[in-house]
């Protein structure tokens, strides 16, 4: 019979109880054993002994997923990995404010950061054998080339919980989330020269035999970042060329006027040179080759032209006379140091390629030619110098940056150029109060003023009843009557630092002592306000 009617007995079904819990507490044992296995066994290692992980995590943004180039473009043609995005979410978790996989994720935030050493660059490695992970690592590369390498060689099932069991690996790298702390962003090599602004300029005007390729080269196209780039190109004590950084890197902090983005080599062939050329993230040299012509520096890697600068004036668009056409632009700026340094808004000169600033009151009446030095697209300001061969310079500013916070109710006045086509071109005083230590939408970075502006004061400068500088016109309300918005002082100083003489930059709080009248004030302060007109 291939069946039975009788029934199991007490003992039989007490042995089938006790084979199954002896099953049950094996297979238990097994599984934490493994998990306790595959969870002890990694191990980090760094090229950078003075590095460790937690402190680079803390001066670091954003993390860019390296992938393979088929890898990259399956994510950007929207194909979905469980397995990137839930490592994604990890590195969201120990601090990470942003992760890019897709080529357009990690384009948005390179817009965003202010350093290329903003950014982590991630890796994960993994062999496969059969049905198992033998062995899987990742790799924390940083703008200065260092790496950090978290390996484990524990195998791993590929079963449902794969990703909880990789999740509980990652982990051992690093489980805390960790705040950011700017200051331990590491900072890319220095390429730095004696060469200033002022060197380049004096050199330009004065030599009289200029080597035929010296001057300003400005950058034709680049479909990047650095949109209006520009270089010096200076002869060297070889004879050869040193092409200097001006400007063209303004949402990055890690280049400075005067650094060395490339030496140019003679070689044989007429015009024809080879350069080491420093990259944008300024982490390695390309070998490539430059050819000057007349009017352009064009530079090749593999035979492919990579970047062309055409030759500009000898000095950087400074001409002996003011454009006769209108401009295309104007504003209002203030100066920020006696050596001819001009802080105003951004949107009053970008796109402007030649620059200049007027006094126009009561007692002066001047003009002179200005270069741009940088500028902070998210804070709307832009730095000036004068660079006209005329300017005189100044004696020491008759005021100082007010930086701690300004009181609601306080008397404030703004000296500015508006609507110069039917008000006419001469200074313009507007006073007011301040009604909110805050901005539009509550923005943190600016006050909110009563003083009526009009286009034309963008860039003017707001000072208290003792003439403190305490901010810089920004915006007005488009629906609200004597709404008017002025970047903070303290916003403004941390701009200028490394850029302007620190001792012309003079903080202090407001005086207990009595005002002094405003006509005052403002005879003391009109020949440092400036109209600012862009071509």
């Amino acid at each position: 019979m291939p069946f039975s009617n009788t029934p199991l007995s007490i003992d039989t079904l007490f042995s089938t109880i006790r084979y199954l819990l002896f099953f049950i507490i094996v297979f238990v044992v097994c599984l934490f054993s493994t998990t306790k296995s595959y969870a002890d066994n990694g191990h980090l290692e760094s090229t950078d002994p003075n590095l460790d992980l937690p402190t680079f995590l803390s001066g670091v943004k954003y993390a860019f997923l390296v992938l393979a180039p088929n890898e990259q473009v399956e994510i950007d043609q929207n194909h979905h990995s469980v397995l990137l995005n839930n490592f994604a979410n990890y590195l969201r978790s120990i601090g990470f404010s942003g992760v890019g996989i897709s080529t357009a994720e990690k384009l948005q935030l390179l817009e965003q950061s202010e350093s290329y050493c903003d950014i982590a660059y991630i890796k994960i490695d993994m062999q496969v054998s059969d049905k198992f992970f033998t062995r899987h690592s990742i790799d924390i590369t940083t703008c200065v080339g260092s790496e950090f390498r978290y390996s484990n060689n524990d195998t791993l099932y590929k079963d449902a919980f794969l990703i909880d069991k990789l999740f509980t690996v990652w982990k051992k790298m690093q489980r805390d989330k960790v705040p950011y702390f700017e200051a331990n962003r590491l900072r890319l090599p220095s390429y730095a020269t004696s060469w200033t602004l002022e060197s380049i300029d004096n050199y330009l005007r004065k030599t009289v035999d200029l080597l035929p390729f010296e001057g300003i080269y400005e950058l034709v196209a680049d479909a990047n970042i650095n949109k209006k780039a520009k270089l010096a190109l200076m002869t060297n004590a070889t004879g050869s060329y040193d092409a200097l950084y001006l400007t063209g890197a303004e949402n990055f902090k890690d280049w400075e006027l005067g650094e060395k983005i490339g030496e140019l080599a003679r070689t044989n062939v007429p015009n024809v040179f080879t350069t080491k050329w420093v990259l944008a993230n300024k982490t390695r040299d390309v070998n490539a080759i430059a050819t000057l012509t007349e009017n352009d520096l064009i530079v090749k890697l593999n035979n492919q032209t990579v970047l062309q600068y055409r030759k500009m004036q000898a000095v950087q668009s400074i001409s002996p006379n003011m454009p006769t056409t209108p401009p295309m632009t104007t504003g209002t700026g203030v100066m920020v140091a006696s050596t001819g340094y001009i802080v105003t808004n951004n949107h009053v000169v970008e796109g402007a390629r030649q620059l200049w600033v007027e006094i126009n009151n009561s007692t002066t009446k001047e003009r002179f030619q200005a270069v741009l030095i940088k500028n902070d697209t998210v804070n709307d300001l832009a730095l000036l110098k004068i660079s006209d061969r005329n300017t005189k310079g100044s004696t020491a500013l008759p005021f100082q940056f007010r930086t701690n916070l300004v009181d609601m109710g306080e008397d404030v006045f703004t000296l500015g150029y508006p609507l110069t086509e039917s008000m006419g071109d001469n200074v313009k005083l507007n006073t007011g109060i301040v009604s909110s230590q805050t901005g539009f939408k509550g923005d943190a970075n600016t006050y909110q003023i009563s003083t009526p502006v009009s286009p034309g004061n963008s860039g003017g400068p707001l000072f208290d009843s003792y003439g403190n500088l305490i901010g810089i016109i920004k915006s007005r309300h488009s629906k609200a009557e004597n709404v008017t918005y002025s970047i903070k002082s303290s916003v403004i100083y941390n701009f200028l630092l490394r850029q302007v003489p620190a001792e012309s930059l003079l903080k202090t709080t407001p005086k207990q002592e009595e005002a002094p009248q405003l006509k005052e004030l403002v005879k003391r302060l009109e020949n440092y306000v400036f109209l600012i007109k862009g071509w």
